[in-house]
């Protein structure tokens, strides 16, 4: 491995890391100020990736806030195979600032991050390691 992919590696590591790291802060958010109401997947829409092949199931969910007002937006977590069923009660949270802005709170949606963390981590780890290679 050269040294320029070394250190991408390692930059990979710390990018992985860190959008784990806003994500989970956003979801604390989300559990202390949020607004807990209930939600149905209404549909799943599929959306393929860069490549023809790669696709994910993303859920659009459909909730009202305690005002009342009707929302459906589609979830930005999307999986492979698809993790929630049409007509599945989800509970949502979302800020009262923002309606429009909401998360499912669900262990899938927080291990997602997690997951995220760790990776960013080994990865960083592996780097460092083909990088002590080339300079010890």
């Amino acid at each position: 491995m050269t040294e320029y992919e070394t250190f991408l590696l390692i930059l990979g590591g710390i990018v992985f890391f860190l959008i784990a790291y806003v994500k989970l802060r956003d979801f604390s958010k989300y559990q202390k100020k949020g607004i807990r109401t209930k939600g149905i997947v209404e549909d799943l829409i599929k959306e393929y990736g860069k490549r023809e092949t790669n696709y994910f199931y993303y859920p659009v969910i459909y909730y009202q806030t305690n005002e009342g007002r009707e929302i459906q937006k589609k979830y930005n977590i999307g999986t492979n195979p698809a993790s929630y069923k049409i007509k599945q009660e989800v509970e949502v949270i979302y800020l009262p600032e923002s309606p429009l802005e909401y998360m499912i709170n669900d262990a899938r949606s927080r291990y997602i991050y997690y997951t995220f963390a760790v990776l960013g981590i080994i990865v960083f780890l592996v780097g460092l390691f083909f990088l002590s290679k080339i300079y010890f």
